[in-house]
């Protein structure tokens, strides 16, 4: 593939994501800062650094944070040269990248959201829109008992019982697929 190829591709997924948060801005972010401002609870103007909507698997009305709200975990990339110990303090000079971005265990595991930070003067944004991921993994780790069950059925040829528990363990893991889809 030539280069100009993959400067048209970078191009491409440049302006996805640029549409993308425009359109979170405008549907979700900027009228709640307006509305924050109007009510004096957000200055003016705002100096933003970070959103983050949170969208819930129930349907209820999104959960929109502002700046220190914000709550997230960020996997972050060290610059070469750079190592930390599990718990030193790091630095934003001494960042390369950002690597993943993930709601904290204080928000619901089922709930989908949009997180926006600015990093080194840039916008950074990450996504997840799959609901109900931890009622997903339960589910799977229900089918895991049905296929031990059925393991053990079928190392005693007790063809009924492993068939009916092959059988729940295939219903659950459909289930986790739609789940979580």
């Amino acid at each position: 593939m030539d280069t100009s190829d993959n400067h048209s591709k970078e191009n491409h997924w440049e302006e996805i994501a640029q549409n993308a948060s425009k359109h979170f801005m405008d549907i979700f972010i900027t009228p709640e800062v307006m509305r924050r401002q109007e009510a004096a609870e957000l200055p003016r103007p705002l100096d933003l650094q970070a959103a983050q909507i949170i969208f819930y698997p129930d349907r209820r009305k999104p959960t929109v944070r502002i700046n220190s709200e914000v709550k997230v975990l960020a996997k972050m990339k060290l610059k070469p040269g750079i190592e930390k110990e599990y718990g030193d303090s790091v630095y934003a000079n001494e960042l390369e990248g950002l690597e993943e971005l993930m709601l904290t265990e204080e928000d619901d595991p089922d709930s989908g959201h949009v997180t926006m930070l600015k990093f080194n003067g840039s916008w950074i944004m990450a996504f997840d829109f799959i609901y109900n991921k931890a009622l997903a993994k339960k589910t799977i780790n229900t089918a895991k008992e049905f296929i031990e069950a059925a393991e053990f059925s079928f190392s005693h040829q007790n063809w009924s019982a492993f068939a009916d528990n092959l059988f729940s363990a295939a219903e659950l893991l459909a289930k986790a697929t739609l789940l979580a889809a």
